[in-house]
């Protein structure tokens, strides 16, 4: 507690210096209700100034361990008030936006996904013929990487030049699993934690994104690897669905295995078929960071329009 005061009252400090300095602000935008909504509250009530909320935070199920529902009271309490006197709801997923509305309250809300920086994560030409699957996650329980090494195991008796790497494993526990499975030489590589400008070039490197994950809400990592020109083969989760389709996606159910071997063996023998520059292309035109920018501005506008009236 003392801590989270501590918390509350430096961030006071800097706000009154910010105002005294700049002057108020016509709105401010809180990302993820809890902390900062408790900032958007007090700014509000101490200078009559609105605020929006995007909420990012994948809480709002029964599958994580640290769910909405497990949280404390107080913890419910601010969070419902913090969306309650939000001018405005942005999600970055209609199933996380109904999670909310399903579990805190009903609020109306526009969805504005997840941004990708397109300076990094952008189309270019492979320079190598082998064929290779990425993934990249922390690799909690929930990703599943091990059902993906226990699937491409099986995938990799009938192929053999293609090649898995897997990006941010924090631990030995999934290295020494994939020991167990003794994989072929070259056929798997762990990368661990590289820098963000690393992964970008991995998964230009790359021919697909593999997530198999149980639960997700809108991850990142497919945006960024469809800005790269990457098919995806994903579960059928969360808000996942609202980012691919058939043209760029093969989605299975989440702890498939079989199916998630066939899709391997679907996407290398399909692999043509993907048209790869405008999938990167689509995927600018839906994550880029000036067409994110727009949609939120829109908001902006929306809202201080409504407060005029």
């Amino acid at each position: 507690m003392t801590n989270q005061l501590r918390w509350l009252a430096l961030y006071k400090k800097a706000i009154r210096n910010y105002i005294i300095k700049n002057g108020k602000p016509d709105l401010v935008h809180v990302h993820v209700p809890f902390k900062a909504g408790i900032l958007g509250l007090w700014i509000k009530r101490n200078y009559k100034i609105p605020y929006l909320v995007t909420e990012h935070w994948g809480i709002y199920n029964n599958l994580i361990e640290d769910n909405y529902v497990s949280r404390g009271i107080a913890f419910k309490r601010y969070t419902k008030k913090i969306f309650q006197q939000a001018s405005q709801f942005i999600s970055v997923s209609d199933y996380l936006a109904k999670g909310v509305n399903r579990l805190v309250g009903k609020k109306e809300y526009e969805v504005i996904p997840n941004t990708v920086n397109t300076d990094l994560f952008f189309y270019k030409e492979k320079e190598n013929s082998s064929l290779r699957f990425i993934h990249v996650s922390n690799m909690v329980p929930l990703k599943n990487a091990e059902g993906i090494l226990r699937s491409f195991k099986k995938f990799i008796q009938q192929y053999g030049n293609v090649e898995l790497i897997m990006i941010g494993d924090k631990g030995s526990v999934i290295r020494n699993y994939a020991k167990s499975l003794d994989f072929p030489i070259g056929a798997l590589r762990f990368l661990g934690e590289i820098p963000y400008t690393q992964v970008a070039a991995e998964m230009q490197k790359a021919d697909c994104l593999i997530l198999f994950s149980d639960i997700e809400n809108s991850p990142c990592v497919i945006g960024e690897a469809l800005c790269c020109g990457l098919p995806v083969i994903t579960t059928n989760i969360g808000g996942i669905p609202e980012l691919v389709d058939q043209s760029n996606a093969i989605m299975i159910e989440p702890k498939d295995e079989e199916s998630l071997t066939q899709a391997m063996h679907e996407m290398i023998e399909g692999i043509n078929k993907y048209d790869r520059k405008k999938i990167a292309e689509n995927a600018i035109g839906k994550f880029s960071y000036s067409v994110i920018g727009k949609q939120i501005n829109v908001v902006y506008g929306e809202v201080l329009a409504s407060l005029k009236q």
